[in-house]
């Protein structure tokens, strides 16, 4: 626990858990700043070796700030195992130098890197089975009109368009990089 939230960097909830406890888990999550990325399934995770799941149409990869980069990074990387996608105030390439926010890799790039920087690899995806896989996945971005990360999720969000990958890009009024505001979208998104 961190001032007085729960540090979550994944959750998984799922109808098995009584209905309280599902509510009780998304309220300390939307209110916590600490919350990366969490999940939200109706039957069951499979494991990232490409299993199927018996139903993939029920899960959710959503997050905001950075767990909106890893959201939509692992959605990206995984489409299969999800229906949904939702970034919230995303950074979806964390090598470039912005006011207030560094290059994360200072200035280090290889493979690894190019291939978990959406605004990057996405634009050069050829490959028409993970093209198909993401165009059947509901992509939700969201970013204030002045927020920093504003210019990137207009990147991402055309060069998903450019691959005929339909998304939505959500422009809110000023700035809405604030935890406030993300509880409230995400339950909007949702």
């Amino acid at each position: 626990m961190v001032n007085g939230c729960v540090k979550y960097s994944m959750v998984i909830v799922t109808p098995s858990l009584p209905k309280s406890v599902r509510k009780t888990v998304l309220l300390i999550m939307s209110s916590c700043l600490s919350f990366k990325i969490f999940f939200i399934a109706s039957i069951r995770v499979s494991t990232l070796s490409g299993e199927v799941l018996s139903d993939n149409t029920s899960l959710i990869s959503a997050g905001c700030s950075l767990g909106a980069y890893h959201a939509v990074n692992f959605a990206f990387r995984y489409p299969h195992l999800f229906k949904k996608v939702i970034g919230i105030s995303g950074r979806y390439d964390l090598t470039l130098q912005l006011p207030f926010f560094n290059d994360l890799f200072d200035s280090y790039w290889d493979e690894n890197i190019y291939y978990n920087m959406p605004c990057q690899y996405i634009a050069n995806l050829w490959d028409e089975g993970k093209i198909k896989l993401l165009q059947s996945l509901e992509i939700i971005l969201v970013v204030g009109k002045e927020d920093a990360f504003l210019e990137i999720n207009h990147q991402l969000s055309e060069s998903l368009h450019k691959k005929n990958i339909n998304n939505i890009l959500y422009l809110m009024e000023g700035e809405a990089h604030k935890a406030a505001y993300w509880g409230k979208l995400m339950q909007i998104c949702l």
